[in-house]
């Protein structure tokens, strides 16, 4: 297992990433501050297919000294998703940073290293109130867990 944190402005993120299916190590750090997000690097798979089907995700919102898990209602919240390429399917227009650089947003991801330089843009997250968020997502494969991706963030 390998942990990663990283702290930048009103975001820290730990990373957790089990190697059981052909990866490389992956690499994520952004920051979001007022819907605003820096990507750096962004690295993907080197399998030859998309190596995770399914995600079980879940979110929370800080109240008080508690974080409460929030439900999951029309694919927002606390998830499992049988076929994440189904859900990503649901993206009707990739970030044109990713376009330039890329990098996909849809299935299946082809084996490769997928590099995201450093770039910005508008994320618009509607639906969350200000406050203190938790997220947690596991990826599977064949029922065996790939990557564990866990976040912290904060909107304003």
């Amino acid at each position: 297992m390998k942990y990663l944190t990283a702290t930048l402005g009103l975001v820290s993120i730990t990373l957790v990433i089990l190697y059981q299916v052909d990866t490389v190590h992956s690499h994520v750090r952004y920051t979001v501050q007022q819907a605003q997000k820096d990507l750096f690097d962004f690295l993907m798979t080197k399998s030859k297919k998309t190596p995770f089907e399914q995600a079980d995700v879940v979110l929370e919102k800080k109240v008080g000294d508690s974080w409460l898990k929030i439900p999951c209602i029309g694919f927002i919240g606390s998830c499992e998703y049988d076929d994440v390429c189904e859900f990503l399917s649901l993206i009707t227009e990739c970030p044109q940073p990713f376009v330039d650089a890329g990098v996909p947003c849809k299935c299946p991801f082809q084996k490769g290293v997928y590099k995201l330089p450093k770039t910005e843009f508008d994320v618009e997250i509607p639906i969350f109130p200000p406050g203190d968020y938790h997220g947690k997502a596991n990826l599977t494969h064949n029922d065996q867990s790939v990557a564990c991706v866990e976040l912290f963030t904060t909107f304003d």
